[in-house]
């Protein structure tokens, strides 16, 4: 079923004749199951709080891609925001141990 080329950014071929409209069609459903599957992906990679502080570091790294320009240093960009998201998680957890101890404390 895949096709060999993109339809849509050959929009010459589809006019002369040479692509069918289920050729389109086709290729749409494809890119929307690979969407799907990226989609599913993420959702399991970003669940909870250091997938989350992960994902918003990445995004503008993400976008430029996506556009096809040049990353500017984005690998150092994404260590460096993964390790302020294991950071954040780390102080939360602390913060959140530390307020249970207190509660445990105050209830004995």
């Amino acid at each position: 079923m895949g096709l060999q080329f993109n339809p849509i950014a050959n929009w010459p071929r589809a006019l002369e004749g040479g692509l069918r409209p289920g050729d389109v069609l086709a290729f749409c459903d494809t890119a929307i199951g690979r969407f799907d599957q990226q989609a599913a992906e993420a959702r399991e990679r970003e669940r909870g709080l250091v997938g989350l502080l992960a994902r918003f570091w990445r995004f503008p790294t993400d976008v430029r891609e996506a556009a096809g320009l040049e990353s500017r240093g984005g690998r150092r960009v994404a260590f460096w925001g993964s390790v302020a998201a294991r950071v954040a998680a780390a102080l939360v957890v602390a913060a959140l141990l530390g307020l249970g101890s207190l509660l445990v404390a105050r209830v004995l």
